[in-house]
């Protein structure tokens, strides 16, 4: 083998493939191919129900979902006062302890 000063000759690491092993090797990446085009129909199909539904952008959904998040805030912060308003008003032994859990 000739040397080449300042490259190194790496050994193949993949293994030498039999008949029937590269025949394996074929059938998995067909199924694969399969696998990938059914994901793409049902990648397509969503995005049509999307459209559809009159999402138009990735966005549209973010909004909607800051919108809920900021409600589900507001109804919490009126749980919490809630909860102190009632644990102020009543009347509770040193034995008594109360958990809240958020």
């Amino acid at each position: 083998m000739a040397d080449y000063p300042g490259f190194k000759i790496a050994e193949n690491k993949y293994p030498t493939l039999s008949t029937d092993a590269k025949k394996e090797h074929l059938g998995r990446l067909k199924a694969l191919g399969d696998i990938s085009s059914y994901i793409d129909i049902i990648r397509e199909s969503l995005t049509r129900e999307l459209f559809v539904n009159g999402v138009k952008e990735e966005s549209d959904i973010y909004k909607g979902l800051e919108n809920i998040q900021e409600e589900l805030d507001a109804q919490a912060e009126k749980d919490i006062l809630e909860l102190k308003k009632n644990d102020s008003n009543s009347e509770t032994s040193d034995d008594d302890t109360k958990t809240i859990v958020i």
